[in-house]
């Protein structure tokens, strides 16, 4: 990790990057890339003022399941949107279909590691046929970093 911190200020440095810039293979690449993965730890290189900011929701009694594989509507296609103006690549059409699954997975890997990890870990992350729902955690930090980057 140390070398990573090391790594990510020569390259904010050098190509003059914002720190919410920094992010994984997987936030780019939600279909192909799995990695760092549901270890990697985000809130070391967020203490170290690297990537995008953001509070875990460990505080919260209750983690309800708000959308899940194959709902639809306006709200899934809110959810679409705002998912799209963080970065992730997800064509916006209101179904939560196989590319929203994989562009949860890769959120929640990055910032709702706990939800995967209560599921079943990383058996659970790699199984290609998991569903990864949304949850009251995940809509909690999103609309928490979509704020701080308005």
């Amino acid at each position: 990790m140390d070398s990573c911190i090391e790594l990510c200020r020569v390259l904010q440095k050098k190509y003059n990057l914002a720190s919410h810039n920094i992010l994984g293979h997987s936030d780019i690449a939600v279909d192909r890339k799995w990695d760092p993965g549901i270890f990697f730890d985000w809130n070391l290189l967020q203490k170290n003022k690297i990537g995008i900011e953001f509070k875990t929701s460990s505080d919260l009694e209750k983690n309800e399941i708000i959308f899940t594989k194959g709902d639809s509507g306006e709200e899934v296609l809110s959810l679409q949107k705002q998912l799209s103006k963080l970065g992730y690549k997800i064509d916006l059409t209101g179904i939560f279909d196989e590319q929203t699954n994989c562009v949860i997975r890769a959120f929640q890997a990055h910032f709702v590691q706990e939800s995967i990890h209560e599921k079943g870990g990383i058996e659970y992350f790699h199984n290609l046929n998991s569903v990864f729902e949304w949850d009251q955690n995940s809509k909690i930090i999103l609309d928490k970093i979509t704020t701080c980057l308005k």
